[in-house]
Formats: C-alpha cells, structure tokens, sequence
C-alpha cells in the first residue's frame, strides 16, 4: 500500500538495503520509532481529537532524540513507510504526517505539519514541510492552500 507522504520509489528502498547506502541498524531503529508514533497518533486522534494532537505536536521539539545517528530526511520517511506496512489498519494524511514530522523532528529536523485545503471540490490535506523541502503532495493536492502550520 502506497504511503500519502513519501515519494519514493520502491527500488530507491531496495537497493538502498542492498548496497549499503542506509546503516540497517539504525535504518530499521528509525522504522521501529516510527511504528510507535503511529500508533501513538492513531490512538491519541481516536481517544483525544485533533485539539490534543495539535496540543502534543506543537509541543514536540526539533533536538536529537536518537542520539547516536542520524539520517537524511528522505531516509527518515522511508523507515516510517516500512513502519505503515505493519500498522493494522491504513491511516489517512493526517495521522502520517502527523507521526513523519515527530519523527523529523526526533532527528533534528525542523519540520512542520501543515493542513491545508481546496475549494472545489472542497478536499482537506496534511504535508510535510522540512526547510524547503515539501513531503506528500501529490498532483491532485498541488494547489492547497495552507490554513494550519504546527
């Protein structure tokens, strides 16, 4: 199943295993934190709403979590698209974006969670945006317009 956020080819996953370019210890470390912040923001949007995942992500500092490594942000969203394939059920922009900018963020990462929306027809949607980087719009939500930037 296809992630809304990443655009990144599955071969760019595989041979990134298979030559050597992503450190599997830590490549597969960031894939765990990154299952657990899914459930995590999966089971505080069911429990709390959108108010208490605005309140947490807001509160989430951009500082070096994990320490002893840190990847690239394109790697960082490939190891949380591994942790999707073992979540239970698919979760929407929201909810994945919500956990990809945490997980940025755990890496040192400035990133921001932005919700935005188009008038006609009337679509809602979550990015990524890192510096000048955008993750997770694709064509149908090129012409978003930013409302919320946490």
């Amino acid at each position: 199943m296809a992630s809304p956020i990443l655009e990144v080819s599955e071969e760019f996953v595989s041979d990134s295993l298979k030559n050597g370019y992503v450190n599997r210890g830590r490549y597969y470390t960031s894939a765990m934190v990154g299952w657990f912040l899914l459930i995590a923001v999966d089971l505080i949007v069911t429990i709390g709403g959108f108010g208490l995942l605005y309140r947490i992500i807001r509160g989430v500092p951009t500082r070096h979590w994990l320490l002893f490594y840190v990847l690239p942000p394109s790697e960082v969203l490939v190891a949380l698209r591994l942790a999707h394939a073992f979540v239970p059920r698919h979760l929407h922009c929201l909810r994945y974006c919500a956990a990809g900018a945490c997980l940025l963020r755990f890496h040192g990462y400035s990133a921001s969670l932005v919700i935005g929306i188009i008038n006609r027809p009337f679509l809602s949607h979550a990015w990524i945006e890192n510096g000048d980087k955008t993750y997770g719009m694709s064509a149908p939500f090129r012409e978003c317009v930013p409302l919320l930037r946490v």
